[in-house]
């Protein structure tokens, strides 16, 4: 497997030095807006948590019956300090508001878009599990979603197969079709998707098809480039000129390959000694540096030009731990983190690091967010984290729907595992974490 650097990335020729430096917290967290969806239903931006969602008027279903409907985000995007929030509503079928905590993204309902809070709805009713989502490109926003129709033919299992109908709306227009797959007994498992980017007047996708990592043009998608034969995924991408530069991994390591035309190369990108598998999935183009965010052993990390920039040794900040509602008798602890989102301005790195436990006893795993920003003025860099979702869920300093919360740990309590009186909640869902950086400032 080749090395990357720069030379071989972006065919340029400067030459970059620069050391390898783990973080030590130091700096503040600026007023950068670092914001997902919880449950479809509220707005996580920094610490400030508002309710989204909204009831539609009744409508009436094929036999006549009137339901009400509420809107379920499935993606939210601010942008110049407009807002974009796109989801489904679902109806309410038992004549109460349905259960944000039990509600599954993306089955039957009907898509909307939201712009600065003014709603949008689309005529299609498509039946999927893909949530719609948001793609910022130069020339607008864009409405992601999938129709799902049945073939009429079923597996060797006799399962159901279907046929995806991918379709875009610019800023709310008129939708219209970018890329079809379909469930078949030749063709194999269809292509999972983990980034979708507009260039030019082509959508691109990136993800896995089966145990595989790929990239596509969205009319390629039946067929898709593979880009390695061995186990893993493709997480992100970006372009230089012709060239494009996408980021996953395979064999439980971060990977870097570049495309242009058929010419492909694939890249390692290394991890430090102690360490024992890393995975890469994030890209920042700023000028010509390429920095990925990702994870190296159970540290996040930082790579530019396809060497280690930056660990957060330190990681995880603290080690409270936390029950869940279908696991109550479960104590959780950080185990590890990844950078799911990443943003470079001059000495500072701006990200969002999701953090996982280690699977217990019954191979259940619990995510949840956490800001870490990165100054890369200092020697060595340094980190500081805020807005931990975790945290603010125990101090009270965010408060969702009271069924969210239990606290009758008491009757449960095993000494040594479960304390009496400890609080425990329902799982979360958040939706693609992102970072606006219209309040970014230099310090």
């Amino acid at each position: 497997m080749k090395h990357l650097n720069a030379y071989l990335l972006i065919a340029c020729s400067f030459i970059i030095s620069f050391a390898f430096s783990s973080c030590k917290p130091d700096l503040q967290v600026s007023d950068v807006q670092y914001y997902t969806a919880l449950n479809g239903i509220y707005l996580l931006n920094n610490s400030k948590l508002s309710c989204i969602q909204t009831q539609s008027d009744s409508w009436k279903d094929s036999t006549g019956n009137d339901w009400a409907f509420y809107s379920y985000a499935s993606d939210y995007y601010i942008e110049n300090s407009n807002t974009y929030e796109v989801g489904f509503y679902l109806p309410d079928v038992a004549g109460l508001e349905i259960d944000p905590a039990r509600n599954s993204f993306g089955y039957s309902g009907r898509v909307y878009l939201k712009i600065n809070g003014v709603m949008k709805y689309f005529d299609t009713e498509p039946k999927s599990s893909i949530s719609p989502k948001l793609i910022s490109a130069d020339d607008g926003i864009y409405v992601f979603f999938d129709e799902t129709q049945p073939t009429g033919e079923t597996d060797r299992l006799g399962n159901a197969m279907y046929n995806h109908i991918y379709k875009v709306s610019k800023d709310g227009g008129v939708p219209f079709e970018i890329a079809t797959q379909a469930h078949s007994e030749i063709g194999g498992p269809i292509a999972i998707f983990n980034a979708i980017k507009k260039y030019e007047n082509n959508f691109y996708f990136a993800g896995k098809k089966g145990q595989t990592p790929y990239f596509c043009e969205s009319k390629d998608l039946r067929q898709p480039y593979i880009l390695s034969m061995a186990i893993g995924e493709a997480t992100d991408f970006c372009k230089i000129g012709n060239k494009f530069l996408i980021c996953g991994q395979t064999d439980n390591l971060a990977r870097f390959w570049t495309l242009e035309g058929n010419n492909l190369e694939e890249f390692d990108l290394p991890i430090s000694k102690d360490a024992t598998e890393s995975c890469a999935g994030v890209i920042d183009l700023v000028g010509n540096d390429i920095y990925i965010g990702g994870r190296i052993g159970t540290k996040p990390a930082i790579w530019k030009n396809g060497e280690i920039y930056a660990i957060y040794e330190e990681f995880p900040p603290h080690q409270n731990p936390y029950y869940l509602d279908d696991r109550p008798d479960v104590r959780f602890y950080y185990h590890s983190g990844f950078v799911r989102a990443l943003r470079v301005v001059g000495d500072k790195a701006y990200s969002i690091v999701e953090t996982s436990n280690a699977p217990n006893s019954f191979g259940y795993i619990d995510n949840k967010l956490m800001a870490v920003e990165w100054d890369f003025s200092k020697d060595p860099v340094t980190c500081q984290y805020r807005y931990d979702l975790i945290e603010m869920l125990r101090d009270g300093s965010i408060y969702l729907y009271e069924s969210f919360y239990h606290n009758d740990l008491y009757n449960l309590w095993i000494p040594g595992l479960v304390e009496p009186y400890e609080t425990y909640w329902d799982d979360l869902k958040f939706t693609t974490p992102r970072i606006a950086l219209q309040y970014a400032k230099d310090k």
